[in-house]
């Protein structure tokens, strides 16, 4: 009983030990991003352009996000949502356009599993579909050989190393 007893506090300090320096890591900003494995993240570089587009396009989005919220009957509403998802154009006008200049910066492609960390988040959504709601977000990159380039890149590319409940 008393060889158990020790074996269970034996496994008991091991655990803690696995989730304080674990916990350490998982706390550090710089590790709770990582660019998505077998996909090509593209960091655009920041730079005034970059905000002014980013800028400019966030105007359009709350304009649409001010029809999207307004009274319309269920119909409307079921409507458009199909037209937004097939139509894009239709209920976000330039964000082909904005999306295509943002390309267009100079940029780097980020190698696969990098960490970044995040800095800021634009709220400037970087998908054509005008009902994906993923946006553009600054971050700078923390490890491998771009280490501390910082730039914007899609939600999308990008995903936590740890989930939290």
């Amino acid at each position: 009983m008393i060889r158990r007893a020790g074996n269970e506090i034996r496994a008991l300090i091991a655990v803690t030990c696995l989730v304080i320096l674990g916990g350490c890591e998982m706390l550090n900003p710089d590790r709770q991003l990582i660019t998505r494995a077998g996909g090509k993240t593209h960091l655009a570089e920041d730079s005034p352009e970059v905000e002014r587009l980013l800028s400019g396009q966030k105007a359009r989005d709350s304009e649409m996000e001010t029809f999207w919220h307004g009274k319309h009957s269920q119909d409307d509403t079921s409507e458009r949502f199909r037209v937004m998802a097939t139509d894009p154009d239709r209920y976000s006008p330039g964000r082909r356009e904005f999306l295509l200049a943002v390309s267009q910066q100079s940029n780097v492609t980020v190698p696969e599993q990098s960490y970044v960390r995040l800095l800021r988040h634009s709220g400037v959504r970087c998908n054509l579909n005008a009902t994906y709601t993923t946006t553009f977000i600054k971050v700078r990159i923390t490890s491998g050989a771009l280490r501390d380039r910082e730039g914007w890149v899609c939600e999308d590319d990008i995903q936590r190393t740890v989930v939290w409940p």
